[in-house]
């Protein structure tokens, strides 16, 4: 059976490098190919250089969606551009940094135990979250709170079970009135999900058995020596900006100066664990970027100017960038 990984990027450069980084010196030979879609209105002198470094790798096929499309568009793409029997999706936030990893799940796969395998969460309306409990019986404590659907990163599936689907991995919304088929539900409200929420629902409609894990957001763990941190890529679209307050993945794009939020979403510590990684991985690769090298001093500027905003804390991501070094081994 052939293998391959599907990772979608907003077109960040910084942070993908270290995603390619681990699996030129980790995970490669676990998967025959890995598609890359540049998801992005990014300037294409950015989409050349990712194109240049990743390829250098045989393994690695990219492609270019300067359209934007939605997410989960850009896995349907990349699936119909493959081939192979079974696939995981990753992200351009997640870091495979143990071997073995992605050789454990595909082969619970290939040799018959699971018919997929992927970590579990919410990321829809409560509506949803309640008859797709019942309806599939999801009950139980790894359950709690709605966590009833899939990741779209570290998702292990095969090619034959998402033929069975409409091959749509996108987010997704209901009216009231609308019949949802894989929950046999028909909202009195509207009801709204989140990328891989109605493929989730889709594939435990056609009974397959799944292997569960927890979400690896952070590192440590020694039985998942793998990491995905939520939403690193979208940093250049809206927080990291030039000096002229232009995201970085729109800078050439006729587009008003972006206005950031005076509050976050969520807690303050979250972002500093992402801006230490996102910091983590300029260091490693500075002198690697020279090419780059207006993008790059932007991009360490851009992160500076956002900490600052909100008052973050340095000293607390200077020690988090040593942790996470030491604990991925960079």
């Amino acid at each position: 059976m052939t293998r391959c990984a599907f990772l979608p990027s907003r077109g960040d450069p910084i942070t993908l490098k270290l995603v390619l980084y681990f699996f030129d010196k980790v995970w490669g030979d676990e998967v025959d190919k890995l598609y890359i879609n540049i998801n992005s209105q990014i300037d294409e002198s950015i989409v050349n250089y990712i194109r240049k470094f990743a390829t250098s790798n045989p393994k690695v096929i990219v492609s270019h969606s300067s359209n934007s499309l939605q997410h989960g568009g850009s896995i349907t793409k990349m699936f119909h551009e493959s081939t192979e029997d079974n696939i995981v999706l990753i992200e351009d936030d997640s870091f495979v940094y143990g071997k073995g990893m992605i050789d454990k799940y595909f082969r619970m796969i290939e040799t018959g135990k699971v018919d997929a395998a992927g970590s579990l969460r919410n990321c829809c309306s409560p509506g949803i979250a309640k008859k797709g409990e019942f309806t599939f019986n999801l009950l139980g404590r790894e359950y709690e709170g709605g966590n009833i659907w899939f990741w779209p990163c570290f998702f292990f599936v095969k090619r034959k079970d998402l033929l069975k689907t409409d091959l749509d991995f996108c987010s997704k919304g209901w009216e009231p009135g609308e019949y949802i088929a894989p929950i046999d539900f028909i909202p009195e409200v509207i009801e709204r999900s989140d990328t891989m929420v109605w493929m989730s629902m889709q594939l435990r409609a056609l009974g397959l058995k799944f292997a569960e894990f927890p979400n690896p957001g952070d590192v440590g763990n020694p039985n998942y020596q793998w990491t995905h941190t939520n939403s690193l890529s979208s940093f250049i679209e809206s927080m990291i900006t030039d000096d002229d307050d232009h995201p970085l993945a729109f800078r050439t794009v006729a587009r008003p100066p972006v206005i950031i939020e005076t509050t976050l979403i969520g807690e303050k510590s979250e972002y500093e664990r992402k801006l230490a990684r996102m910091t983590m991985a300029l260091r490693k690769f500075w002198n690697e970027f020279e090419e780059i090298k207006e993008f790059r001093d932007l991009y360490k500027k851009g992160m500076e100017k956002y900490a600052a905003r909100f008052d973050f804390d340095w000293v607390r991501i200077e020690k988090l960038i040593v942790e996470y070094s030491k604990a991925i081994g960079i």
